[in-house]
């Protein structure tokens, strides 16, 4: 069961400590054609910044890479079961956040 629903657990479980660890309200993106889309916008002093969720080890991001190009953003976070690390994709900073660590992203905004 949890391996269909993985995905949109992982989602859920962002969003609730978006709001309740972190106070944020976040929105969501999809581009013109809805062929990409991202899973969490954030307003941040420095601008928006994206946050895109994986549930699982593979860690591509088409739709954060659509967005990226289209928008530069100063910094984008994505949340797996990953470890933590920071590296650039173009001119923004990547910061890759353990879903753990979520409620702490407001240090990074």
């Amino acid at each position: 069961m949890f391996g269909e629903f993985r995905g949109a657990l992982a989602e859920q479980y962002v969003l609730g400590q978006l709001i309740a660890a972190a106070g944020i309200r976040p929105f969501y993106w999809s581009s013109e054609t809805g062929r990409a889309e991202v899973d969490f916008l954030v307003d941040s002093p420095a601008g928006t910044v994206p946050i895109e969720v994986k549930s699982g080890v593979n860690l591509r991001s088409k739709s954060l890479g659509v967005y990226l190009a289209k928008y530069r953003p100063n910094t984008a976070i994505r949340t797996s079961p990953a470890d933590y690390r920071v590296s650039l994709r173009g001119s923004t900073k990547l910061v890759e956040l353990p879903l753990y660590a979520i409620g702490q992203v407001a240090r990074y905004l």
